[in-house]
């Protein structure tokens, strides 16, 4: 019975261990974020849309058949009254004449070859602009997917480290009241003074269970992002400190200068104003004539049973071409012109402001990564010397050498030159992320 037991609960514990994604590496969670991450997948669709629309558009250009066939029967066919001397008879009288027979049928074969029809030809320019556009803004964001799950991902880090350091500060605490709490019993200090240390370690108390509340809020954004369904649960090994080595300074003037024309949002919107641009010609092409080559062949048969013996059958045929051309429809296509024009001075000034965008955010990125790395190095030196006089108050305050007041100011000390460090560490990675991802 016993076996029995310890068997289901080894089958239960692996089967919840199987369910854990394991994540040890921002690589790891680039990497399932673009073969996961919905967004991804919807643009990948919107670009198989785009390549739809431009086939179609060269499909209007290709030949066309269409075939069409019917067959009626005549409850009651037309009778004519014919004069009689046409068929020998006396003047001034007449004869009924029945025309067709009960049944009739038809089948006919409609071809149809454009020759000149310029909007159509714009239609397809602009089709395929479009599509380059729609897969340069799929591109672009899968790199907005990749800064997002970068930065949710190296938040976790953060946040797990902070946790870590505010459990330190629970014991700490928990250690401060108890020392306070004997030399009261001493009465070597106030009862204000043993307050203010409870008062230390329910705080800190609370700021550990809401980072850890703020974890599993971040973790669970984070599984959004990738994809990861709700029974499954993400596990972080992985620390803060392994973005911590790289501190190479940028050259602004000559990164941006690269990069700005190259990125997918400057590209797409360069497309944009292409086909816009095309649209429009579409729109003023549509007042030109059209050539079209036609064909239509018919066969027919008529008799008194469908499609029996003694049926009269025959055929005809056509070839040629057709001229079109719009002259008047309301003033829709002079309103659908302006319209395109309008569309398209939209899209060159989204292009101006899309190339302004783009120069600005990799100029702050750059300055962001310097000012980062520059501030990562002063955090670190700070976090080593704040826990070194942290050790130091502390023992000096049991020995009775520093007051609690000066004992605070020492912990906040600490704490902030701890968080700065974490904060700044992970702020440079980020931004470092950002700009790898544009090269």
């Amino acid at each position: 019975m016993k076996v029995g037991f310890f068997l289901i609960a080894a089958l239960l514990v692996s089967k919840f261990q199987a369910q854990n994604i394991v994540l040890n590496s921002l690589q790891v969670v680039q990497q399932r974020a673009l073969s996961n991450n919905i967004s991804i997948q919807q643009s990948e669709i919107n670009q198989k849309l785009a390549r739809a629309d431009q086939r179609l558009a060269v499909s209007g250009y290709l030949p066309s058949v269409n075939l069409a066939a019917n067959s009626d029967y005549n409850i009651n066919l037309p009778v004519q009254l014919i004069p009689s001397e046409f068929f020998g008879g006396q003047p001034g009288t007449y004869q009924e004449a029945r025309f067709g027979r009960d049944w009739n049928s038809t089948a006919t074969v409609d071809f149809s070859q454009p020759i000149i029809h310029a909007d159509k030809y714009a239609q397809i320019k602009a089709a395929g602009y479009s599509k380059e556009e729609a897969k340069l803004n799929q591109e672009s964001l899968k790199r907005q997917i990749l800064q997002r799950v970068s930065m949710q991902y190296l938040s976790i880090l953060v946040l797990q480290e902070s946790l870590k350091l505010n459990q330190e500060l629970d014991s700490t605490a928990t250690a401060l009241f108890e020392s306070t709490k004997a030399r009261f019993e001493r009465q070597l200090v106030s009862q204000i003074d043993i307050n203010r240390a409870e008062n230390l370690m329910h705080q800190t108390k609370q700021q550990t269970n809401q980072i850890a509340g703020n974890l599993k809020l971040a973790l669970i954004n984070l599984s959004v992002s990738l994809g990861i369904p709700a029974e499954q649960k993400i596990e972080i090994q992985d620390r803060i400190s392994n973005y911590q080595s790289e501190n190479t300074q940028v050259n602004l003037p000559e990164i941006s200068q690269l990069q700005v024309t190259n990125r997918p949002t400057v590209k797409a919107a360069e497309q944009n104003v292409m086909a816009s641009q095309w649209k429009y010609r579409q729109q003023t092409y549509a007042m030109m004539p059209k050539l079209s080559l036609n064909s239509r062949y018919s066969f027919s048969s008529q008799g008194d049973n469908w499609l029996g013996s003694g049926s009269n059958n025959f055929d005809y045929g056509s070839v040629g071409v057709s001229l079109s051309m719009p002259i008047f429809k309301g003033r829709s296509n002079a309103l659908n012109i302006k319209k395109a024009l309008y569309q398209l001075e939209n899209a060159r000034l989204q292009k101006e402001q899309t190339v302004l965008n783009a120069s600005q955010e990799l100029q702050e990125w750059q300055i962001r990564l310097n000012e980062k790395n520059t501030s990562k190095q002063l955090a670190a030196r700070r976090d080593e010397m704040a826990r070194e006089t942290l050790n130091l108050s502390l023992q000096s305050y049991d020995q009775g050498v520093i007051t609690l007041d000066a004992l605070f100011n020492i912990y906040n000390e600490y704490v902030l030159a701890r968080n700065s460090l974490v904060q700044n560490t992970a702020d440079a990675a980020v931004y470092k992320v950002y700009l790898d991802l544009e090269k």
